[in-house]
């Protein structure tokens, strides 16, 4: 595939250097990089190209969705998936085959593979583009609905994110009194439309406040402007093919002169699917990325706050229940999961209780913070759209919503990291998870020789929970890899037990949440700036910390002076749970 924008990757069956997979997944060194010698007027030349090959096919997918989208629907829903899977690669031969394709080189490939078969473009640009994924009934529907109705201004800046690119794309405005964008917002034909402009310029043609605002908030790099618009032709000439096939019996000329239908009614999808926090994850890059399910979510926070508080009374009044728990924490305890001394178990449930207790904390804050917030429709309907800002009480609920969100999410984190290299299952694997001195980059050296399922648990965990590798190839994507791993790889599922898979599932909806908020755009660029000048956003978060901080303390403090602790050997805790407690018990 002809690449402008990136750098050329497809060098030959004898090139490649690059190390093992476990390498080159780590360094990005597969990763797509930017072109450096494209001048701005080459970027204007192909912009035009680009944006008259967009517009072109969006109109017709438009005119093909107002008069047939009720046929595609029911034409696809009833086919089977052999015959779904013949139209995908007729309209694209070179589709991958399996889910999130940009991941499949760190999975199967062996270290002695060339690069032109750890580097395809079509993986990395379109990963959700991919037969695994379209070949069920609902997401190449959702695609064509809010690709084709939906101008595609709306998705520049989502189909750039949604891109898995390498180092060098971070590009920053020149420190220049005049430096250049590209703009998409309101601009509907080929020479206009992420056209390259000094940002000056762009500002003083706005004809309105909220198209001023809206041009400063969405600018784009010149360089990550034309990679979009590469990426949305490839978009949409992808959709107008499928629906040309779907249409097979249906004459061109009746896709602009055939008479305009009602639209059909949204999709739902039957009992069972899209239904769980996974499926959310898969449907999110087929749906408009401004939409935002607020009450979906907050039934899943409710949810969540509930079986924390379930967790809670059951360690208080099921000792089989604290015990089960207790021997799990020290497991994971890369200090003393050796050692069997009252202090120790003590320590050990230290933590357990204080994780249980601050875990309760957070989600009860963010439960109290999604509670109170009013229906998206209801802050639209008093925004300011002229300076593109909701009203300043729904700014800071969001703002500290997003600060409590991101601050919680260190904690599972951090107890993955610290945990996983001393879990019974894989703490052979690593020689230094049980050394006190050792710093958490040391306990994480894994030793040669161990068996791909190890290997690649300890990687893609590895990924989730450095900062480095995270900002490479981003949270969400590294969640849906290491989902897709436990789905469809049992040696490795087997090596990540329940503790760490029950730390991993808050990680994922606290993902989820922070995904969700960012694709509320363009509101969620004024609430993070509001929430960095605003000083009682920081005093709420602030206060929240400080509250976790002191009940840590002193839960610590009471275990570690509990004379009531005892070791789960001994006979105290042998104690039936449906008999009434007595005052010797």
């Amino acid at each position: 595939m002809a690449s402008y924008t990136y750098e050329l990757i497809e060098l030959g069956d004898d090139v490649h250097g690059l190390g093992c997979k476990c390498c080159r997944f780590s360094k990005g060194l597969d990763l797509p990089s930017p072109r450096k010698d494209l001048s701005t007027a080459e970027a204007r030349k192909l912009a035009v190209g680009f944006a008259t090959s967009v517009l072109r096919d969006w109109t017709a997918l438009n005119a093909i969705l107002k008069r047939f989208e009720g046929t595609i629907q029911k034409r696809w829903l009833k086919k089977g998936v052999k015959q779904r899977k013949e139209i995908l690669l007729r309209a694209c031969p070179e589709m991958p085959r399996c889910h999130r394709p940009d991941f499949q080189g760190f999975r199967e490939t062996l270290k002695t593979a060339p690069r032109s078969r750890t580097c395809p473009s079509r993986a990395y640009l379109w990963p959700y583009i991919n037969l695994e994924d379209l070949q069920q009934p609902h997401p190449l529907l959702l695609f064509f609905n809010c690709r084709g109705r939906v101008l595609p201004e709306q998705f520049i800046s989502a189909d750039i994110e949604a891109a898995h690119l390498g180092r060098g794309w971070e590009f920053h405005l020149k420190c220049c009194q005049n430096p250049e964008s590209m703009v998409f917002h309101n601009q509907r034909t080929p020479r206009k439309y992420g056209e390259v402009l000094e940002l000056g310029e762009s500002l003083m043609r706005s004809p309105s406040q909220y198209s001023f605002a809206m041009i400063f908030v969405s600018r784009t790099h010149p360089s990550l402007g034309l990679f979009g618009l590469e990426v949305q032709a490839g978009i949409y000439s992808f959709l107008l093919d499928c629906a040309k096939l779907i249409l097979h019996d249906v004459h061109p000329a009746q896709y602009f002169l055939a008479p305009h239908q009602a639209a059909p009614a949204p999709l739902m999808p039957k009992r069972g699917e899209w239904i769980t926090l996974q499926d959310h994850m898969l449907e999110a890059p087929y749906r408009l990325p401004q939409g935002l399910d607020l009450d979906r979510i907050k039934a899943m926070v409710s949810a969540r706050r509930s079986a924390v508080v379930d967790h809670l009374w059951m360690l208080r009044e099921d000792p089989g229940y604290f015990i089960e728990n207790l021997n799990d924490w020290k497991e994971h305890d890369y200090r003393d999961h050796k050692c069997t001394c009252g202090e120790c178990w003590r320590d050990a449930a230290a933590e357990m209780i204080s994780d249980g207790f601050s875990s309760f904390l957070f989600w009860h804050a963010i439960n109290r913070l999604f509670k109170q917030m009013p229906s998206i429709e209801a802050q639209l309907a008093r925004a300011d759209l002229e300076q593109v800002r909701l009203k300043p009480e729904d700014e800071q609920r969001w703002a500290e919503l997003d600060g409590t969100v991101n601050m919680m999410m260190l904690m599972p984190m951090n107890r993955i990291r610290a945990g996983l290299p001393s879990s019974p299952r894989l703490r052979h694997c690593y020689p230094n998870a049980g050394q006190v001195r050792a710093t958490v980059e040391e306990r994480w050296i894994f030793k040669f020789g161990r068996t791909d399922a190890e290997r690649r648990v300890d990687i893609v965990f590895n990924a989730i929970t450095n900062a480095e590798q995270r900002s490479l190839h981003q949270l969400t994507p590294l969640i849906q890899e290491a989902q897709y791993m436990l789905d469809t790889q049992p040696a490795s599922a087997q090596l990540v037990d329940g503790w760490i898979l029950n730390q991993f599932s808050d990680l994922a909806l606290l993902a989820e949440l922070g995904e969700s908020m960012d694709r509320f755009k363009p509101w969620v660029e004024a609430w993070r700036v509001c929430s960095l000048r605003s000083s009682a956003v920081d005093k709420k978060v602030t206060k929240l910390l400080c509250l976790d901080s002191t009940l840590i303390e002193s839960i610590t403090i009471a275990c570690k002076n509990s004379t009531m602790l005892y070791p789960p050997s001994s006979r105290l805790w042998q104690y039936p749970a449906n008999k009434r407690p007595s005052k010797a018990r």
